[in-house]
C-alpha cells in the first residue's frame, strides 16, 4: 500500500492519519515535508505508485535475497535518498538488520539547503 502522503501534496500526518484543522485538510511545508517524503520514499515499494513507477526502493530488484551484503542495500537507500527534491547530501544512513525478524530499521539525517532532517524508517 502506497503511504497517503506520496500521493500528491505534502499532507499532514499524525500516527498515518490525516490532520484537519477547522475541516481544512493541512500540508506540511520546508523541513517536515522533506522528511516525510524521505519516509514514505522508503516505505513505498518501486512500481508500486501507477502515477510514477519511478518512486520507491527497488526492494524486490535489488534488495530482497539471502545474504544481501550491506554496502549495496546502503548505495540503493543513499541513492533514493538523494532523489528527493532539496536533498542534497547523505551525511548520515545506518542500517540495522535483525535477521530473525526479518526487519531493517533505517535511520537517516539528510542534508538541505535549510539545514539538516533526520527521521527513520521500520522495513
Amino acid at each position: 500500500m502506497v503511504p497517503v502522503a506520496s500521493l500528491g501534496p505534502n499532507l499532514k500526518t499524525i500516527g498515518g492519519e490525516l490532520v484537519f484543522s477547522a475541516g481544512i485538510l493541512q500540508l506540511t511545508s520546508g523541513q517536515d515535508a522533506i522528511r516525510q517524503a524521505a519516509e514514505c520514499r522508503l516505505r513505498t515499494f518501486r512500481n508500486e505508485w501507477f502515477l510514477d513507477g519511478s518512486i520507491g526502493v527497488p526492494w524486490f530488484e535489488r534488495i530482497f535475497g539471502k545474504k544481501v551484503a550491506e554496502a549495496p542495500v546502503r548505495a540503493v537507500l543513499r541513492e533514493e535518498l538523494l532523489a528527493i527534491p532539496g536533498v542534497t547530501e547523505v551525511p548520515t544512513l545506518d542500517l540495522t538488520f535483525d535477521p530473525a525478524a526479518r526487519s531493517l530499521a533505517i535511520t537517516f539525517v539528510l542534508q538541505t539547503a535549510a539545514g539538516e532532517v533526520a527521521g527513520s524508517v521500520s522495513a
